[in-house]
């Protein structure tokens, strides 16, 4: 609590003129006889008509301190840096709303003033730890290789030197230093995707039962049962009723509304996704356009072309002749359509895990679909007792029910000619798969054009401070390596000349493979796989091999998606 200076300064008179004792003046103000005592030496001390006004509080707190203004900003673009390291001086003023010139000097102060600086602290102070465990495990490989000293290190990198030596350890025990902050389905106490699945079955089907009772019926605590219906909005019962009514209304709807929505998905999302090119801009769409509206006129032009020759024919006979011919004609495009539905029945039998998840409902709710002609059109098969059952040739609809207890170590090969519209996000896409254990990903690469320049660049950026990459070289050949995440290798063979071509570099990426891998997957340039593709591949081993993860015992060798 501030005291106002006219109080001070009859505390000061107290002592000085009245003559009482600083104890005494302390305890009846409620402040520590060292205050007083300051107090009195800058009355003493000031001039004779400013000694009330020396006795002013001096200590300012919140936004009347003088560097309050300074720490806030300074906070707020830290955290604007962190979140886009891309933004600029204007555009971090514009966005934060204060001048530009304060932004450039602070810019300055920290040491971000060009766009390279600002990527790598953004690096720097990713979540959910302020380092990443590439930087950790760099910092104990530059602390137990003697690069520089455990000071040194801990003043670059802001950080105690006990972390440091903490990370030293566990790099020394482990090889690696991985993350242990989990979040999600990752969590040890987290519910599966399974268990919510169940818990959501069941308020879809009694909406009306209390959450102790939905824990009961699901065999789960209800505190995770709770946490679950409210991760969904589903804590109060009119909102479990009013999903349970949704759902019931989207397991009434006939198979070929849920056929159409496949279909959709297929051309929306599945074909875009493995396009060897991004989807087409403004102009390319008014091309399109335009092209359609030239395609319309012409086809009406023809008809009403065909119309007049048939009306005037010079004979019957004729005539006849022109009709069956095109009849021919219209029966032929006719059955070519009909050959394009064994490119969609492929496309939808490839996400049947989302439509085994609707058959779940429909088995959950005790509703009947009736079988029509489309989805017979399109190969599903009736499994009887009045309820459809979609079957799907060699493969299984959902391999949830499937867990891998060992996850061996994997290679990827995919090969690169002149890719260099796709190079960068098949990296992104093959570095980047949900897979517990470890692996590597060797581009073969036998471009002469920028493909090669954008891996190197790419392998480039995922070099620690002060690490190098691993350089291998062969006859014709070089090889390239960096660690881009904890247990993911990233390799980079080039060659200088296109010896086999295609099955060449495949075969000699195969004699460079680490010798600890068990699988090999092989992709394509231009394919973007799913996150999920190396644990589903597995698993379909595992199925095939009675499951059983000694695989050497399985005579399955390959496994094609």
């Amino acid at each position: 609590m501030s005291i106002p200076a006219q109080k001070r300064e009859e505390a000061v008179k107290k002592v000085l003129e009245e003559r009482q004792s600083v104890s005494s003046v302390a305890k009846e103000f409620g402040v520590a006889r060292k205050t007083i005592y300051q107090w009195i030496k800058r009355y003493q001390t000031a001039p004779s008509k400013a000694k009330a006004k020396a006795l002013e509080a001096k200590y300012v707190r919140g936004e009347a301190h003088p560097r309050a203004y300074r720490h806030k900003l300074k906070a707020k673009v830290i955290k604007q840096i962190t979140a886009n390291p891309k933004l600029g001086a204007t555009a971090l003023a514009q966005k934060l709303q204060v001048g530009r010139h304060a932004v450039v000097n602070l810019l300055a102060e920290l040491g971000l003033s060009t766009v390279e600086e600002r990527e790598s602290f953004s690096r720097l102070y990713q979540a959910p730890g302020r380092l990443s465990p590439e930087i950790k495990t760099s910092i104990a490989r530059m602390a137990l290789q003697r690069e520089k000293t455990i000071t040194q290190l801990s003043q670059e990198y802001n950080i105690a030197r006990k972390t440091i030596y903490q990370w030293i350890r566990r790099y020394q025990k482990e090889g690696r230093i991985v993350e242990k902050y989990v979040s999600g389905y990752e969590h040890p106490r987290a519910f599966s995707v399974a268990q919510e699945r169940a818990i959501l079955f069941e308020v879809a089907k009694r909406p009306e039962l209390s959450i102790h009772s939905l824990a009961k019926q699901v065999s789960f605590s209800a505190h995770g049962v709770y946490n679950v219906l409210k991760r969904y909005g589903l804590t109060y019962k009119d909102a479990r009723i009013a999903y349970s009514q949704a759902q019931r209304e989207k397991a009434r709807l006939p198979i070929v509304s849920q056929v159409y929505n496949k279909v959709r998905l297929v051309w929306e999302q599945f074909v875009p996704s493995l396009a060897p090119a991004p989807p087409p801009g403004l102009r390319a769409i008014f091309r399109y356009f335009f092209g359609s509206l030239v395609f319309s006129s012409l086809t009406t032009y023809t008809a009403l072309a065909w119309l007049r020759l048939i009306s005037q024919s010079p004979s019957v006979n004729y005539a006849l002749g022109l009709i069956f011919a095109s009849l021919a004609l219209l029966m032929g495009s006719v059955f070519f359509l009909y050959s394009l539905k064994y490119y969609l029945t492929l496309a939808i039998v490839l996400s049947f895990s989302q439509q085994e998840e609707d058959r779940r409902m429909d088995e959950a709710l005790s509703t009947k679909t009736k079988k029509g002609p489309f989805e017979w059109l399109l190969g599903f098969s009736n499994g009887g007792g009045g309820r459809d059952k979609i079957s799907a040739a060699g493969l299984e609809p959902s391999l949830e029910h499937v867990t891998l207890k060992r996850h061996p170590f994997i290679s990827i090969h995919i090969p690169f000619y002149n890719e260099k519209n796709v190079v960068k996000r098949a990296i992104e896409a093959s570095t980047n798969f949900d897979y517990k254990g470890e692996y590597e990903v060797i581009l073969c690469d036998d471009s002469t054009d920028e493909t090669t320049k954008i891996i190197r660049d790419y392998q480039r950026k995922h070099l620690a401070s002060g690490e190098k990459l691993k350089i291998k070289k062969g006859k014709g050949w070089t090889l390239t390596s960096v660690e881009v995440k904890p247990g993911v290798t990233l390799k980079h063979l080039h060659r200088t000349s296109r010896s086999g071509f295609k099955g060449g570099a495949l075969r000699l990426a195969l004699r460079l493979t680490d010798p600890r891998v068990e699988f090999i997957s092989v992709f394509d340039a231009d394919f973007v796989p799913y996150p999920d593709t190396l644990e589903l591949f597995l698993k379909y081993f595992k199925v095939q091999n009675q499951m059983s993860e000694d695989y050497t015992k399985s005579n399955v060798a390959a496994v094609q998606g």
